[in-house]
């Protein structure tokens, strides 16, 4: 009995460390819909990013639209849109405003400043969702 106890007991402190504020933020993926932002390697110089680390894009509401772990390299973000065939909204809508994090294991999220490129007539310089839209960042910050 003392064993089942136990058990029982680490079970509920693993799931108390594994929902923990600075847990893994779930995102949405494979929507239907989506817009893709490039990140060039030069565009997050100075930045505090280590292998591993997720930049994750969120929506006005809070919700995570997207993710990728920093390898060191050049990559690009989906930035996933609203699911039409689910009750919640679970991506970007049309017009919303784009935030970007950093999350690290055991540190809470980082908020980062987009400053998006606008040196190519096909790349959308606007900060806000335009399904199907590519977007490349210029440069990130800290900030929010």
């Amino acid at each position: 009995m003392t064993v089942r106890c136990r058990c029982i007991g680490l079970l509920a402190c693993g799931l108390l460390v594994a929902t923990g504020a600075h847990a893994q933020p779930t995102c949405a993926f494979r929507t239907g819909r989506n817009a893709t932002l490039l990140l060039p390697a030069d565009a997050l110089q100075g930045l505090d990013l280590r292998p591993g680390d997720l930049l994750l894009a969120f929506t006005p509401e809070g919700r995570c639209a997207g993710q990728i772990r920093w390898e060191g390299h050049s990559t690009a973000l989906t930035l996933w849109a609203d699911d039409p065939m689910t009750p919640e909204k679970d991506g970007y809508a049309v017009g919303d405003s784009l935030r970007l994090m950093r999350w690290r294991p055991g540190t809470p999220l980082l908020p980062l400043q987009l400053i998006l490129a606008t040196d190519r007539a096909y790349w959308i310089s606007i900060n806000r969702y335009v399904p199907d839209g590519l977007y490349r960042a210029r440069h990130l910050a800290p900030g929010s």
